[in-house]
């Protein structure tokens, strides 16, 4: 049986294949220091032969003290190129965790970059949130379960703080099969008249409509859901990936909290 779900992640995700059995239908793809570019190098021979990608990112990118502007517009740059290549592509996009301290004695991380690292993510999962609102081919999950009355769950990562317990992975693989159960109940030809006008000379739904370029930038605005900075020739990616400054959690898009 070929799997139709191709999930793709960071040294994070090595041990998922652990939690996957024949009847999940998932290929798992962990590559060790998996930038976007990379990614996009690893998935744009292959990602044609599944229905639903799950995208576990980011980490890498914030840990080398990017900032959330810069993630989201490489987040942003990929899902465009994805659906340029497989325009009916579902794509499910797992959340960024925060991470915890270093308990190896001879690695100590500071603990204002894990504070600043956090909060990074933080900002970058809101911002990811609130565009898979927009478009019904972008799911989310928050993986709220990390942090509980604002303090992380320690029991779910390693020594390091970065890689995932034995309990955290099989915790972030159940979020993510749930998900995909729900993505892949969904219709096989997703409507998108209600965010993107349809080309009405091709039978696919080119990423041109869905990601308005604007005329006067290289950036690209979500249409109809982000307002154009008259002041600016450039649309900010903090205006495409709108965050929801009215909530401190962050809202897990199109199937509900998970």
């Amino acid at each position: 049986m070929m799997a139709s779900t191709l999930v793709l992640g960071n040294s994070q995700a090595r041990y998922f294949y652990q939690h996957i059995d024949a009847n999940d239908q998932m290929h798992i793809i962990s590559k060790s220091g998996l930038t976007f570019e990379k990614a996009w190098l690893q998935l744009r021979n292959i990602v044609s032969n599944y229905s639903i990608l799950v995208l576990h990112l980011g980490f890498d990118e914030i840990a080398k003290r990017e900032s959330d502007e810069v993630t989201l517009s490489k987040y942003q740059a990929l899902v465009e190129k994805l659906w340029g290549i497989h325009p009916t592509l579902k794509i499910v996009i797992s959340g960024i965790p925060p991470r915890g301290d270093n308990r190896f004695t001879n690695m100590i991380v500071k603990d204002s970059y894990i504070r600043s690292f956090n909060e990074e993510a933080k900002s970058v999962n809101t911002g990811l949130s609130s565009v898979s609102s927009l478009l019904p081919q972008l799911f989310f999950i928050g993986h709220g379960y990390f942090m509980t009355n604002g303090c992380l769950d320690r029991s779910l990562f390693g020594r390091d703080g970065v890689h995932f317990s034995m309990s955290g992975v099989r915790t972030v693989v159940n979020s993510i099969k749930l998900c995909v159960k729900y993505v892949s109940k969904q219709s096989d030809s997703i409507k998108v008249r209600d965010s993107v006008k349809k080309v009405k000379q091709s039978n696919s739904v080119k990423v041109r409509d869905i990601f308005k370029k604007d005329k006067q930038s290289d950036s690209i605005k979500v249409r109809d859901s982000v307002k154009k900075d008259k002041q600016s020739d450039s649309v900010k990616v903090r205006d495409i990936f709108k965050k929801d400054k009215q909530s401190d959690s962050i809202k897990e898009a199109n199937h509900g909290k998970l």
